[in-house]
C-alpha cells in the first residue's frame, strides 16, 4: 500500500498528515472530491491559501490539472523512457506509469480485501 521512493517511505508522510487532518492550518484534498467538483475544491483551496486567484486563473488551474493533461505525452515529468529518472521503469511496466486511469475507485482493482480493511481501519 505504501511505497518507498527516493524521497522516503510514503507511510511516514501520510501518517503525519493524517494526525493533523483537523488542524485549521491543514487542508486534505482528495481525488474523489476534485473529480466531483473541481471548481468548488479549487475555490476552497484558493481561500485557504489566500492566493486570491481570479475565476479565470482558477479555470486555468482546473484545465492544467486535468488527468489527461497531466498524464499526457507532454507532461511536466517528460516521456516514460528508460533514460528519464522521473519514472520507475518497474512502475511503467506494471502500471503504465505514475498516472494510471484517473478513475475514482480504481484502487479497488489493485488492492486485496485485506489491504482495503487496513485502510478503512487506519482512516477511522
Amino acid at each position: 500500500m505504501f511505497h518507498h521512493s527516493q524521497y522516503g517511505n510514503s507511510r511516514t508522510g501520510v501518517n503525519e498528515a493524517w494526525q493533523k487532518c483537523h488542524h485549521l492550518n491543514f487542508q486534505f484534498v482528495f481525488y474523489e472530491g476534485l473529480k466531483a467538483d473541481i471548481m468548488a475544491k479549487l475555490e476552497k483551496l484558493n481561500e485557504f491559501l489566500s492566493t486570491n486567484l481570479s475565476q479565470k486563473q482558477l479555470l486555468y488551474v482546473a484545465k492544467y490539472t486535468e488527468f489527461n493533461e497531466m498524464a499526457g505525452p507532454d507532461s511536466l515529468v517528460g516521456p516514460k523512457t528508460e533514460d528519464n529518472p522521473q519514472y520507475s521503469q518497474e512502475v511503467v511496466r506494471q502500471e503504465g506509469g505514475f498516472f494510471r486511469k484517473g478513475e475514482v475507485g480504481n484502487w479497488k482493482e489493485k488492492l486485496t480485501l485485506d489491504q482495503v480493511h487496513k485502510i478503512d481501519k487506519w482512516k477511522k
